[in-house]
């Protein structure tokens, strides 16, 4: 079974499911919708809180490229720091190998 043909992510959402789970498809969509009318502040607090659940390095990627440069070495930190705790040592280490583990 594929992903859900409207994300534009891969992973899966639902832990042990190939499905995409509709609420995290929607987030996706309001994300870059904010982010095509220039909203990129309010963009980067929904990916922010998709890369806090999902640990997911395209949810890290587009969190950080709607960041200002002066606030992705805080935002790494915290990826780095939510990588360290996961649960999924295989998501942590795309996500610590994305980051550059030995950086900070």
């Amino acid at each position: 079974m594929s992903s859900h043909s409207n994300c534009q992510r891969r992973e899966p959402a639902i832990p042990g499911s190939r499905l995409c789970c509709p609420s995290i498809c929607a987030e996706r969509l309001q994300a870059e919708v904010l982010r095509q009318l220039g909203k990129r502040a309010e963009s980067a607090l929904i990916q922010q809180r998709l890369f806090e659940r999902l640990v997911a390095v395209g949810d890290l990627r587009t969190w950080l490229a709607d960041l200002p440069e002066a606030a992705r070495s805080g935002a790494i930190a915290q990826a780095r720091t939510l990588a360290l705790d996961h649960d999924d040592p295989a998501a942590a280490a795309l996500v610590l190998i994305e980051i550059g583990a030995d950086d900070g």
